[in-house]
């Protein structure tokens, strides 16, 4: 019984692997996450393949992006303050991996023009895939990714395999997901009024404090980050545009600065946000994310880090 069960599997293997090959209509991925992150996947397709206007500031990374970056005050204060009339794209979205912001980035650059595009910094850097990534990633790029092989690997894999099995099966009996009501707005940030409770912020300031412990600088960035990084980073210089990096702590963070911050520093200028911006309890909608009121203050300050790249 084992041997016929081993046969089996031998011999069932290679089937994932061709499925991952196999064509897949992008925007069909992307609108086919369309219960993750509050159908962002799909409004960021649409905003780059559909929507005519440029992109020329463009901000990758995570949630804590989503609600960091508020593009259009960004580029108010740009055209009041420095006479600049420039188009910013938040192309945020929930959860981490880098594998993630190569994929956006990626997709930005084949159909927009970016003068500068930037990459979210948190305190460490992450070390798995994307949970999404296997879904929307082409075939080559999740069959063999630049770092090879790690940890969420055969989760991309049967991921890659499922959209396009959907895929398939939509080309017969249509795609459900194409007359879904989906967001065409310019922008992408997330935009929340509210304010966490000053004294839960406080506690978990304490704690963080408590457990702050001197890191290694000058240690080597784990082989995921850095490779999905400077695989993107080779398809940015190729397309012309700079690289710049913006450093997004959580509330009560101790470092000031990633670690690692001296090899970003090689790649490209790091953004560390004021302190007046990042301490004030009253930015914070929860200990990760950052407000109207914070996203606002910190709108007038990247307005000026873009004039000043200038």
């Amino acid at each position: 019984m084992k041997k016929f069960i081993l046969r089996t599997a031998l011999f069932l293997l290679p089937v994932p692997f061709l499925l991952v090959l196999s064509p897949l209509d992008r925007g069909f991925a992307w609108r086919f996450v369309k219960g993750d992150c509050y159908t962002h996947g799909a409004w960021l397709w649409n905003r780059l393949y559909i929507r005519p206007e440029p992109v020329d500031v463009a901000f990758s990374g995570s949630s804590r992006t989503i609600h960091a970056v508020w593009e259009k005050s960004i580029a108010d204060s740009l055209s009041i303050y420095y006479d600049q009339n420039r188009q910013i794209l938040n192309m945020g979205y929930c959860r981490f991996g880098n594998n993630f912001p190569y994929l956006a980035i990626k997709e930005l650059l084949e159909t927009k023009r970016p003068e500068i595009v930037v990459w979210e910094l948190r305190e460490t850097e992450d070390c798995c895939s994307h949970p999404m990534f296997g879904y929307l990633a082409e075939g080559e790029d999740v069959w063999a990714p630049a770092a090879f092989p790690h940890r969420r690997i055969f989760s991309d894999w049967w991921n890659a395999a499922a959209v396009r099995v959907e895929y398939a099966q939509s080309l017969l009996t249509g795609d459900e997901n194409a007359t879904l009501a989906i967001d065409t707005s310019l922008y992408g940030y997330g935009a929340d009024a509210g304010t966490a409770d000053p004294a839960l912020l406080s506690e978990i300031k304490a704690k963080k404090e408590a457990k702050s412990r001197k890191r290694d600088q000058e240690g080597e960035i784990n082989e995921f980050a850095r490779c999905c990084l400077e695989q993107t980073v080779e398809l940015i210089h190729n397309k012309g545009a700079q690289l710049v990096f913006l450093y997004i702590p959580e509330f009560g963070s101790p470092e000031t600065s990633p670690q690692h911050l001296s090899y970003f520093q090689n790649l490209g200028p790091v953004w560390l946000p004021p302190g007046h911006i990042v301490k004030d309890p009253a930015n914070w909608m929860d200990a990760t994310h950052l407000n109207n009121r914070g996203a606002a203050a910190l709108a007038g300050w990247l307005a000026r880090q873009i004039h000043e790249l200038e």
